[in-house]
């Protein structure tokens, strides 16, 4: 009986191959995300989504839910990114939104970078020519969150 003499290391080069094939999908991390230190929020409106902003229910719902640029960056501070599949799991957005510009940096060095925040504490973050990255708040930061949301609406 012949074997072959490199069978052993030749098996190990295809495994390491298709380890490097597979672990870049299998064990891809979710994005991350970070406010930078001298980020400021501009352009801050609330409103409701495009296509429910006639209905009635929607309106009187919505009318409550606001913030104000420092509880912007508190919110963003605090969530942490998750996936698409498990925003869609948990059925996560809302009509109710603020939406903004998260800026940083001067000049040449200027970021901006565009966020929608939903009611039910979810959100996204869009830079042009990147990934969306979507944002969960949970624990402590809803906690935090939940008693400046009802704060407006007791206004």
């Amino acid at each position: 009986m012949r074997t072959h003499i490199h069978g052993r290391r030749s098996w190990r080069w295809v495994g390491a191959l298709l380890l490097g094939l597979v672990a870049p999908t299998t064990l891809a991390a979710e994005p991350t995300w970070k406010v930078p230190r001298d980020a400021r929020i501009e352009n801050l409106e609330a409103l409701i989504q495009p296509g429910s902003e006639n209905n009635e229910d929607v309106k009187a719902m919505c009318g409550g839910f606001t913030l104000t640029a420092e509880e912007v960056l508190i919110y963003l501070r605090g969530a942490r990114t998750f996936s698409t599949e498990q925003e869609h799991e948990k059925g996560s957005w809302f009509p109710c939104v603020v939406r903004g510009s998260l800026v940083s940096g001067k000049k040449k060095q200027r970021k901006a970078v565009t966020f929608t925040i939903s009611a039910i504490l979810t959100a996204r973050i869009e830079e042009p020519g990147k990934p969306t990255v979507e944002l969960i708040c949970e624990g402590a930061c809803e906690e935090r969150m939940t008693k400046i949301i009802l704060k407006h609406q007791e206004e």
